[in-house]
Formats: C-alpha cells, structure tokens, sequence
C-alpha cells in the first residue's frame, strides 16, 4: 500500500481514465473525490462500493482506498490539509480563518462508519454539489479577481453540506431501528455544542428539551444504555483522538481546548478509554505511518 502526503495546503485537479494507476493508497490529508462522468466500484478500507456520475465521496487523513474502474471515467479530486482552514495558511493571505467553524465538523470524523458510503442521500443536495464542483473547477481554471476566497468559502460549504447529509443520516437510521427520533435530537445538541460546557450541563440540555433532570437522565439511559455523562464523555476523547491524528496541536492545547482541566486529567481519562496516555497514543500513531510509508 502506498501512503500519499500533502505537501501544500490546498489542490483541485481533474483526472480521466480507463484504469486506476495509483493502486490502494492511505492518505494524510482530506480529500473529497466527486465522480463527474464514469461507473465503478469505490474500495474505501476494504469496503466496496459502486460509483457513478454524481457520486462524492470524503476521505479523512489515515483512509486508504482505491477505484476499480468499469467503464472510462472523470474524477474531481479535491484534496486540502486542516490548517487551509486557520489563519496559519499561507495559501494566500485574503483567505478567511474558518478554524472555529471547522471544528463543527468534527462529526465527520466521529461519524466516520457513515463515510464508508457515499454520505449524501440527500436529492437535491446531490445537484446542487455537483453544480457547485463544476464551478469550483472552472475558478481554478479561470484564476479571476478573488478565486482564492470563491474555492475556499465553496470547500467550507461542500463540508458542511457533507456534514448536515451525516446528521441527517443518524437521525433517519435511529428512527428505521425503532429508536425514538428525540434521542436523535439529544445526541445532535451534544455533538453541535461539545465545545461548550455550560450548555452540556444536564439541567441546561433538559430545559432545551423542555422535560426534568430525572425524565431526561432515565430516558437517555433507558434508549442508549449509556448515561448522558459517558456519552458526553465518550465523544470528547474521541474528539481528543482526532486531535492527536490529525494535528499539530501539544497535549496541553487539545486539553484546554476541550475543556479538561489539564494535560495530566485529560491524560487520565485517555487512558482510562483507551489504555495508553495520550502521548503514547500520539508516537504509536507516528510510527503506523512511518510503518507505511516505507
């Protein structure tokens, strides 16, 4: 397997063929990849799935996958590094700092079972994405007045719709396996204000719900098997793991961030979820990628 790195902030390129040439390849980067004509099988970490014209898919940093291809096809391959989205990218100065934005997203990264299929069921968002590319490919192309900023804020959007398309998923399929769609509704205010502890309070999220500390602690419980608590709990570390992957951020910065009360509590509860301190976590990661790469 060959391990592919992003060595600038931002590419968009468009690419057409017969046979796929670059085998199964893990990346460092995020890299959306929209089918513009052509039909195939998508292999996303060992998972097949068929593709043609109109189909988008995300890959996050650690993916590996490959296309068999069927029948000659065109790829749109957009592929940017985090930091395109903070005030540290150089890419070109007018662009805006989107970093704060950006960490609203995570919920693909924590959904990401989702993205082993295409994660847009979504009709009218399906046209609009595509619209939305082939402009994306022509400013690219064109290089006018602001182009930089145009790709950027389209890049923002793209996520963001590939992110409601998500939540909107997690909501549908809880309601198909009987599950009630106000804990759809719960689990969805976590996740949008994860980075605001007050409002995490359990008082807080059952005033939101207009029900009682009890009704809404017991009826969490009752339908996840999991207090409020852990699962609040649960998908911050797992916001913790993200951060050690896939940024440069120290231990210290992840841990404020999210609001441990410092590196040594923050790595208490990692090694409580996962076994292993968090800078641990960290150097074994470094190593699994070296490993691939040689």
């Amino acid at each position: 397997m060959k391990s592919l790195s992003l060595y600038q902030e931002f590419d968009i390129s468009v690419y057409e063929t017969e046979k796929w040439e670059y085998g199964t390849h893990r990346h460092n980067f995020f890299e959306l990849v929209f089918i513009l004509e052509g039909k195939g099988t998508h292999i996303l970490n060992d998972n097949g799935k068929g593709y043609q014209e109109g189909c988008l898919f995300l890959l996050t940093p650690e993916d590996y996958h490959s296309f068999e291809i069927q029948e000659r096809t065109r790829f749109c391959i957009i592929t940017f590094n985090k930091i395109y989205f903070s005030r540290e990218s150089h890419f070109n100065e007018s662009l805006m700092d989107f970093s704060e934005l950006f960490k609203k997203l995570e919920i693909i990264f924590c959904n990401a079972n989702y993205l082993q299929h295409e994660p847009l069921r979504n009709e009218e968002d399906k046209l609009f994405i595509g619209i939305l590319i082939r402009k994306l490919i022509k400013e690219m192309e064109e290089k006018h007045f602001f182009y930089a900023t145009i790709v950027q804020n389209s890049i923002f959007l793209l996520l963001n719709i590939i992110a409601r398309n998500i939540q909107q998923n997690l909501s549908a399929d809880l309601k198909n396996n009987n599950i009630k769609s106000e804990i759809g509704d719960i689990l969805a205010y976590i996740q949008q204000n994860i980075y605001q502890k007050e409002k995490l309070r359990i008082e807080v999220i059952a005033d939101y719900f207009y029900k009682s500390k009890n009704y809404i602690s017991q009826y969490f419980k009752e339908e996840t098997g999991e207090s409020l608590k852990d699962y609040i709990s649960k998908y911050k570390i797992n916001l913790v793991k993200n951060r050690l992957m896939h940024s440069n951020l120290t231990i210290s910065q992840i841990a404020d961030e999210l609001d441990y009360t410092d590196e040594s509590h923050l790595n208490k509860i990692f090694k409580l979820f996962f076994g292993q301190t968090a800078k641990q976590y960290r150097q074994e990661q470094k190593k699994r990628i070296i490993n691939h790469e040689q």
